[in-house]
Parts: C-alpha cells; sequence; structure tokens
C-alpha cells in the first residue's frame, strides 16, 4: 500500500486509565469512521501519574487489539506503562510501544531506551529513570505500507537510532511524546524536522496535551513530509489531525538527497 490515510489522536491523559481508555476508544473510532487507515496514539496514553499492575497492561493490549480488529485499522498504541511481572510485582514498568494490524495481531513491540533524567532551565527536574526500566533494541515495525521505526519522547534527540531504523529500510519514523511546554517550544519541531530531512522519512509525531502532575505537556502533534514539510499540525488541545500519505516521496526525496549513501 503506497498511499494510505494517518490519524494522530493528541490527548490529554491524566492519572485514571479506565476513563483514559473509554476516551480513546472514542477517538480510534472517530478516526477510523472518518477513513484512517493508520491510527497513532501519544505516549503514556493509559495514565501520567501513580502506579498501577499488570492488569491495567493487560486491559490496554487487549482493548487495543479489539479496536484494531473492530475497525479494520493499524493501531499504533502510542505507549502505556507496561508491568510484566518478569522479576517482581515491585518492579518498574517499561514504557512500551505496541503496534497492532488490522485482524488484532500485536505485530511488535518497542521499549523506551532513553530515560529523561534532566533538570529543565525555568522548569522541572524529572528523572524517568525512577519510573521506568529502560531496554536496549531498536524496533521497527512491519506493516501494509512498510517498515516503521518506533521511538518515545526523549529517543527523538538520538538521531543515529532514526539513522539506523532507516537504513533497515523504515521509511515512517513514529515518536509517541509527553514532550514539556518549555522544552517542546525550545526543541520539539526542530528535532522533528531534522529526523524527517537527516533520513528521507516521513515522522509521525503524537505528543500529549494539558496540565500534568508535574508539568504542562507541549501538544502539537505533527504529520511531517520527507522534505521536512508540516503536513499537519495540532494546537494545544486534545484532538485528532489527518494526513493522507504518499510513500513514493520517501524514494524521490531518498533519491535526490541521497543522504542514505554514506557509512560511518
Amino acid at each position: 500500500m503506497n498511499t494510505f490515510k494517518t490519524a494522530l489522536v493528541q490527548t490529554d491523559t491524566q492519572r485514571d486509565p479506565l476513563k483514559s481508555l473509554e476516551e480513546i476508544k472514542i477517538y480510534i473510532k472517530e478516526a477510523a469512521l472518518n477513513g484512517a487507515d493508520f491510527v497513532m496514539l501519544p505516549e503514556v496514553c493509559d495514565y501520567t501519574a501513580g502506579r498501577h499492575n499488570i492488569s491495567i497492561t493487560d486491559t490496554f493490549k487487549k482493548t487495543f487489539a479489539a479496536l484494531a480488529k473492530e475497525y479494520k485499522i493499524w493501531l499504533h498504541g502510542g505507549s502505556i506503562h507496561e508491568y510484566t511481572g518478569e522479576r517482581s510485582a515491585d518492579d518498574l514498568p517499561y514504557n512500551t510501544t505496541f503496534v497492532y494490524a488490522p485482524d488484532g495481531t500485536q505485530v511488535t513491540r518497542y521499549r523506551k531506551i532513553h530515560m529523561f533524567d534532566v533538570n529543565i532551565e525555568n522548569g522541572p527536574c524529572i528523572r524517568e529513570s525512577d519510573i521506568f526500566t529502560s531496554a536496549e533494541d531498536i524496533i521497527s515495525a512491519d506493516t501494509d505500507f512498510g517498515k516503521i521505526g518506533l521511538s518515545i519522547c526523549y529517543d527523538i534527540r538520538f538521531p543515529h537510532m532514526f539513522r539506523k531504523m532507516a537504513l533497515s529500510g523504515a521509511n515512517i519514523l513514529c515518536c509517541s511524546a509527553n514532550f514539556t511546554k518549555p522544552t517542546g517550544e525550545a526543541h520539539w519541531e526542530i528535532l522533528l524536522k531534522a529526523r524527517a530531512i537527516e533520513t528521507g522519512s516521513y515522522v509521525f509525531a503524537c505528543n500529549q496535551c494539558g496540565v500534568k502532575k508535574d508539568f504542562t505537556a507541549y501538544g502539537n502533534s505533527m504529520i511531517i513530509d520527507p522534505w521536512g514539510r508540516i503536513l499537519e499540525r495540532a494546537d494545544t488541545a486534545p484532538g485528532i489531525i489527518y494526513a493522507d500519505i504518499d510513500l513514493s516521496q520517501v524514494k524521490n526525496v531518498r533519491s535526490r538527497v541521497p543522504v542514505l549513501s554514506y557509512e560511518f
């Protein structure tokens, strides 16, 4: 499938995961009814403060699978707190993206690599490593549209990760995020455009919005083409943005500016 319609769902997720899930159901139905083939959610779309358990993880995964199957869409589940029970009930969860095919099959998962441990100038001090377990593997998802590279929020600042995904065949780079307002205003658009331009890829960047426990999320979810042009951009309120994607543009841009042909 060389052309398709994508939808990015920008949410103001708070503390109640079951309320978040009901809102997600409404948004996904709306996106599907508007013809979206691929629907993407933001980072921590389950909840943004507190601690739950493996039952909430399983609830979200089962619901995502059911929604993808019901609406026959590719569903990028943003990210959720993934409690695994692999070691003990007290272990920190992973910050995990799950991708589902139109038959409800989980195609892959990506666990966030780079933890956002920073002290923002004129902003909060945030330590994600106190909340999540980090991972190591760079992951892409094979879809009807080709290969989609997966990343979460702070990952966007590490260009080598996106180059590796593009070199492995990814033509779309997805970044689910919960970017803060100070860093968003300074860096969000610049970083996203850079990742698109330096790899000749589409970038789908789906961000949280609204006032959270410790900071205000920036919103401004974006769909960017391989030339670095913003096709659609959200404001700072919850909602959905759409764009028609033509993957022939990836081949076109990469043939004109063959940056991926150089090895380091």
